[in-house]
């Protein structure tokens, strides 16, 4: 996999799945259950789909030599977010060690991108885990790309608020495949 480091702890990786259109497929057939965590936002069952969830295996080494540490292998899901949709930024939950997100679309679509927050302090020192976009400054903002089978992975230390800047055009899907990684070493105090 070649991977473009986008940040100290992002990287963009073109081509990530070498069989994406299978991977799609298997999500996608009437056998899939999804469930709705959040208003407009369908996510697979992680119990219900041992397809989805080989595929943390198989790219484990891949993602370790990215982004040089180890990791082992938490959840994986498909996400379809429905017109309206919009991700608040918000900073990973402290156990997901990397995140790798995949856009499953077929075409892509710059409004559809996951935005992160580059500035360290306000990453650091904020009071809570959720903020509406509109508390950041363009300048405070970067953006990776939403193109078919296009991964970032995201090493979640430090933590950075991630999100996305738009809301989902009406009679469109942003359809994502996350991958959840931890560190198989105990934080201890």
């Amino acid at each position: 996999m070649n991977a473009r480091q986008v940040l100290d702890t992002v990287w963009e990786v073109d081509n990530f799945f070498s069989d994406f259109q299978t991977i799609k497929d298997s999500y996608r057939s009437g056998k899939t259950s999804w469930h709705s965590e959040y208003n407009n936002r369908l996510l697979t069952a992680y119990s219900n789909t041992p397809d989805l969830q080989t595929q943390l295996g198989k790219v484990l080494p891949a993602v370790q030599h990215i982004v040089g540490h180890l990791l082992i292998t938490h959840i994986a899901y498909a996400s379809l977010d429905l017109s309206g949709s919009q991700i608040m930024m918000h900073r990973l939950h402290p156990d997901i060690r990397c995140f790798v997100q995949v856009c499953m679309s077929d075409s892509e679509c710059a409004d559809l991108a996951t935005h992160f927050c580059i500035d360290a302090e306000f990453n650091a020192n904020h009071n809570q885990d959720y903020e509406n976009i509109e508390h950041f400054r363009p300048e405070q903002l970067i953006s990776v790309s939403y193109k078919p089978n296009t991964a970032y992975v995201f090493l979640n230390q430090p933590r950075l608020f991630m999100g996305t800047k738009h809301a989902v055009p009406a009679n469109m899907v942003r359809e994502t495949f996350n991958l959840h990684f931890g560190s198989p070493l105990k934080a201890s105090t």
